[in-house]
């Protein structure tokens, strides 16, 4: 009788598990047939509607004990060099999942924050590298929503600079074809915002914040008029120009809330995305301000 041996056991075992975590977020998954690396495709969705992004995941399974989850000396993973170019190289995310049988519980990296493209040039082919985890990366489903929603605003991203480069080579000599790529960036970050709750989801009339995002931003923005008006020491100088510069501020300062271990948004984000939905806030809520302030003569 053939045997089954353990390491084959733990590594069902491991992707088992891995891909409940992932199905417990509400996401689909589905184990890859072919394999040429990766165990797992992940499909994820929004509020009841599948992203564009996707993600895969290699599912790495040991059988540690109590000592090593509470000492967190984790094992490393080994991948072939072309295999991690490949995943560094890909338009997709990809995330290595650890995962220790004993005691169920797991973690995560993401190659491409630890490689770059020229560190793996000095590698022969063929060799193995390594990929550490960090203690802190635990996967869970709470890290499994972080990850949905880089692959998501990186893919976002990536299509509005693309849409960008379009419109800056064709400026000049076809500026309908630039303007189309204009109008398709900015429904790109418009679709991000309303996911993320700066915008009402309905823009087919016109922007508008939500409620809590227009609080925000009018506390922001008061805050910063504030300073101004303190290092001033006069207010009566106080112009359109420091009004302008203070919406600015409060733009940019509550897309940077998004952000952080307080924010919806753990691992940042992208600096296009940033620039972009910064000057929509700004643009949508300076119209309202403007009416506050007169030009100064």
């Amino acid at each position: 009788m053939p045997n089954r041996p353990v390491q084959h056991q733990i590594a069902e075992q491991a992707i088992a598990s891995v891909r409940r975590m992932w199905a417990l977020s509400g996401f689909a998954v589905e184990e890859v047939r072919r394999d040429y690396g990766e165990d797992l495709l992940v499909q994820t969705c929004l509020n009841g509607k599948m992203d564009a992004s996707r993600l895969w995941v290699q599912v790495k399974g040991f059988c540690g004990s109590k000592k090593t989850t509470s000492d967190r000396t984790l094992p490393k993973a080994y991948v072939p060099k072309g295999t991690l170019l490949r995943w560094v190289r890909s338009a997709d995310l990809v995330v290595v999942t650890l995962w220790d049988t004993a005691t169920d519980i797991g973690w995560y990296a993401i190659p491409r924050d630890e490689f770059q493209e020229v560190d793996l040039r000095n590698i022969k082919d063929g060799d193995k590298v390594s990929i550490s985890f960090d203690k802190d990366n635990v996967f869970d489903v709470e890290a499994a929503h972080a990850l949905a929603w880089e692959a998501r605003l990186t893919h976002a991203s990536n299509l509005v600079s693309i849409c960008r480069n379009f419109e800056s080579e064709h400026l000049h000599h076809s500026p309908d074809a630039a303007k189309s790529a204009d109008q398709e960036a900015v429904g790109i970050v418009l679709d991000v915002m309303a996911d993320l709750g700066i915008i009402e989801p309905d823009i087919s009339e016109e922007i508008r914040l939500t409620n809590e995002t227009l609080r925000k931003v009018v506390d922001l923005f008061q805050k910063s008029l504030s300073a101004r008006k303190d290092r001033l020491k006069d207010v009566k100088l106080l112009g359109w120009n420091d009004v302008d510069e203070a919406i600015k501020d409060a733009a940019l300062m509550q897309v940077m809330l998004l952000t952080g271990p307080d924010g919806l948004i753990k691992r940042g984000l992208p600096y296009v995305l940033i620039d972009e939905m910064a000057e929509l806030v700004r643009a949508t809520f300076e119209s309202n301000i403007r009416k506050s302030f007169r030009e100064p003569s």
